[in-house]
């Protein structure tokens, strides 16, 4: 969860897109910490099935066991640091490849996708979030991951029809659909789509949580301060 805002931002802070972009890595690795223990545990699970059958079911609890083992090697220490990123980006790029068909290869290449996007290797992250959103079902809490890592992107890039498409994607569904709104009424508010922008803002200030419903509160204040000075 954001934490809460103790004082408040100028409104020339919060039109940076660099303070209002989420922390993509924190948000995931939170993620990973929460659910990695159960993933392992299903994994070890079906390996125990497996070995009294034979075929394809125990060669795919056996893959998925050397894949998640091979990720955990990946990263493993936390968040790495700067001088560390280059090889961890390898060591997840390996998971990917060498077991592109397991669950392990979903958290490597969203791990990988976040840090190049921290990196601000948007292009490439752009990419690997593509491919993430291939390897995830729909519906899936990280297929919202992979598409707001992708429209974060798109917005770095200067692609606003590109985000829009996708924060209007994330909109519709669950997760992320407050931090989206926000996004929403950013790229409205920079068209001069005064009326789509306030609509957005009014969802997100109700869905998201602490900056993020901040950010949308003070946009709604700032945008009827200026409409009411023009009248």
């Amino acid at each position: 969860m954001p934490p809460r805002i103790k004082k408040k931002v100028s409104r020339k802070e919060l039109l940076k897109t660099d303070e209002i972009a989420l922390t993509l890595e924190e948000k995931v690795w939170e993620w990973v910490k929460a659910n990695q223990k159960t993933v392992v545990i299903a994994a070890a699970a079906i390996l125990i099935v497996a070995a009294v059958v034979f075929g394809v079911r125990k060669y795919g609890a056996y893959k998925e066991a050397q894949a998640m083992a091979l990720y955990g090697q990946a990263q493993a220490g936390g968040a790495p640091k700067p001088e560390d990123v280059p090889k961890v980006l390898q060591r997840l790029a390996a998971v990917a490849e060498r077991y592109p068909n397991t669950k392990a290869a979903r958290y490597a290449q969203l791990e990988r996708a976040n840090l190049l996007y921290n990196q601000g290797r948007y292009a490439e992250a752009a990419k690997v979030y593509e491919d993430a959103l291939g390897r995830f079902k729909a519906g899936d809490d990280l297929e919202a991951l992979a598409k707001q890592g992708l429209a974060l992107c798109r917005l770095s890039l200067g692609d606003l029809a590109g985000a829009q498409k996708l924060f209007q994607e994330m909109a519709a569904g669950k997760l992320g659909a407050g931090t989206a709104q926000v996004y929403l009424g950013l790229i409205y508010e920079r068209q001069g789509n005064l009326k789509e922008a306030v609509a957005a803002y009014r969802q997100a200030a109700q869905q998201a949580q602490g900056p993020e419903a901040a950010l949308a509160r003070d946009r709604l204040e700032f945008i009827s301060e200026r409409q009411a000075g023009g009248a």
